[in-house]
């Protein structure tokens, strides 16, 4: 605890007026959820308009009703991971001491890492099924890129799960240094 209060007690603390404070306070926003909802505002323009040119651009007018659909599918799978983590992020957990606060943050932080590895591995599926799913005559060497594709994408997953990871130990530790 004694580390805890040393690290607040040494930690620079931005000059802002209270004006400055107010108006934060009144928008319940900070400058960390501003960057989110700016990276959530592109990257739904971007699936926006891959799904609004696909359909000529990629031949997506020659490929079956069902692969159409599970690329439409796996960018609102996008999107939505993306709105609930924004959706996450923004709002506060309210209990009766910070503790009993950071143990429920750390289990929606462990729930939405999950979501998010399912997610982003189902939608990425989802995509490959699309471009890769009629027309492509097989052979070895495309069933090898296949597989290296397929292994990138599980590379990613693991990556993906490894932050998520030190993310959750990080504030279990935090937790376990209060308890």
């Amino acid at each position: 605890m004694d580390h805890l209060k040393s690290y607040w007690d040494n930690t620079p603390t931005p000059n802002r007026n209270i004006l400055e404070i107010q108006a934060l306070a009144e928008k319940k926003t900070s400058p960390v959820i501003r960057s989110i909802r700016k990276q959530l505002t592109i990257e739904i323009v971007g699936y926006s308009a891959f799904l609004l040119v696909y359909y000529d651009f990629f031949d997506g007018h020659k490929k079956p009703l069902s692969l159409n659909l599970l690329l439409v599918a796996a960018m609102l799978l996008l999107l939505a991971h993306n709105a609930f983590g924004y959706t996450l992020s923004k709002r506060p957990v309210l209990g009766e001491n910070l503790l009993d606060n950071l143990r429920t943050k750390s289990l929606q932080i462990k729930q939405y890492a999950v979501i998010s590895i399912s997610s982003k591995i189902l939608a990425m599926a989802g995509i490959f099924s699309f471009f890769l799913g009629m027309g492509i005559q097989w052979n070895n060497a495309r069933y090898a890129a296949l597989a290296a594709i397929t292994g990138i994408v599980a590379l990613q997953g693991f990556l993906l799960w490894k932050v998520w990871a030190a993310r959750i130990k990080r504030m279990n530790a935090t937790i376990a240094e209060l308890s």
